[in-house]
């Protein structure tokens, strides 16, 4: 038997731009990636179309903590903001989340033996 290097699954990335620019789906997962300004927090979100990933903030972690996986979430950019306390600037977001709706197992993403074969040959 022949090893084959694991490649993990890589989301495209959410990456608001302007005002307004705004995210809807369900809260599938969260992990912890080590990046060149040290660890940090990535959510993935399953909307319509894809799933998507979310780099964490304070206020989007502290968001993220606090609601269940498969929740039914919507983030709107709200710009760049300053703090008022000590003037940092920062991404601000207004965080919505539904908790009647709620992903449902057998919506979720499952993997089956042809996923199994197809990533370990």
């Amino acid at each position: 038997m022949a090893f084959k290097k694991f490649e993990p699954e890589r989301n495209e990335v959410w990456k608001p731009e302007k005002q307004g620019d705004m995210i809807e789906g369900y809260f599938v997962s969260s992990r912890r990636v080590q990046t060149v300004n040290g660890v940090s927090n990535l959510y993935s979100i399953k909307t319509d179309k894809e799933v998507k990933d979310v780099w964490g903030t304070a206020l989007l972690d502290n968001f993220f903590q606090n609601i269940p996986v498969g929740c039914k979430v919507r983030l709107t950019y709200q710009g760049k903001m300053k703090s008022q306390k000590g003037g940092r600037s920062y991404h601000a977001f207004t965080l919505e989340y539904d908790q009647e709706d709620i992903l449902k197992a057998e919506e979720e993403s499952t993997v089956t033996d042809k996923d199994i074969e197809e990533i370990f040959g």
